[in-house]
């Protein structure tokens, strides 16, 4: 938190400085302006002015003072500028391109899920808890499916075609319930219940699927405390060796997913697919890496 003392007034006002310290609504509005960013339809100072006001709470204030005609003046609308971007830029950061000039790029970076709930109508959509805890390994698999579909068809300018495979990702983890409790998941109903999202706003919809992905890098590369026991996932996603990186190797493939299910279901520690599939996505984690540790043991005491 960023925390800015207003002296003439006595008042203290505490600013986010990261995704992880902002409310619901913030979030939702920084993240919607700076679509507008990325859109090409307001410029970086806009924003920054914008969630300035939005987060200090003197938007109303800066409009009181246009309709009484009592305008800043240029020194305090200097600082009013200088401020906005000290304060309110971190939800961009610079990249270098290929062309050596620094680019803004938006940065995501948070395993809060700002968007709980998404209203669909008249209903509620309820999505999953932070660093997706809740989800089963079937909502992983079809919604990491999904996700994939969607990126590709994005980068071969199939757009009719990435807008549904977004949906059908969104639909994997939005569903309605009671009481803020998702309903089950069922795959056959993906593409029914694709209508449901139709009308979320792409920006709501896009930021959603950032959000997963950057999930997904978190668990893949930074130990995690479950139930007081900090466990490295990444054992389990190996990175690719640098010959592999630079084509010189054929990059090693997995089983994947769904080879894990059929694997994991053969073993019956969790019951046949049906059953496996609606077991907690970390619990699946969790036996995994156990499982990759027995091996090493085992490995090491045959050597």
């Amino acid at each position: 938190m960023h925390t800015l003392e207003i002296l003439e007034a006595g008042k203290t006002i505490e600013i986010p400085s990261h995704w992880d310290e902002c409310s619901h609504d913030q979030a939702a509005y920084i993240v919607r302006e700076a679509f507008e960013v990325i859109s090409g339809n307001q410029p970086i100072e806009d924003f920054q002015r914008k969630v300035f006001c939005r987060l200090t709470g003197l938007e109303l204030d800066i409009k009181a003072a246009y309709r009484q005609r009592m305008n800043l003046n240029k020194r305090n609308h200097e600082m009013l500028c200088i401020l906005a971007e000290k304060l309110c830029r971190w939800p961009f950061k610079e990249v270098e391109n290929e062309n050596g000039e620094i680019d803004l790029e938006f940065n995501y970076d948070t395993v809060v899920n700002h968007f709980p709930a998404l209203k669909s109508g008249s209903q509620k959509l309820y999505g999953p808890e932070d660093l997706l805890q809740d989800i089963t390994f079937a909502e992983f698999q079809w919604a990491n499916s999904h996700s994939q579909d969607y990126f590709q068809a994005v980068r071969e300018g199939q757009f009719d075609e990435a807008e549904e495979s977004l949906d059908f990702f969104l639909v994997c983890f939005y569903r309605p319930g009671s009481d803020g409790e998702r309903g089950p998941f069922i795959a056959d109903e993906i593409q029914k219940n694709a209508d449901l999202v139709k009308k979320v706003p792409f920006w709501k919809k896009h930021c959603i699927l950032l959000w997963y992905t950057m999930c997904i890098n978190v668990i893949q590369t930074i130990p995690l405390k479950i139930q007081g026991i900090e466990i490295d996932f990444s054992v389990l996603f190996p990175e690719p060796s640098e010959a592999e990186k630079a084509g010189l190797e054929v990059k090693k493939q997995g089983i994947g997913w769904r080879g894990a299910l059929y694997d994991i279901a053969e073993s019956g520690v969790f019951g046949p697919i049906e059953k496996t599939e609606v077991t907690p996505l970390f619990t699946i984690l969790v036996y995994m890496y156990k499982k990759h540790i027995d091996y090493l043991k085992t490995s090491t005491n045959e050597n």
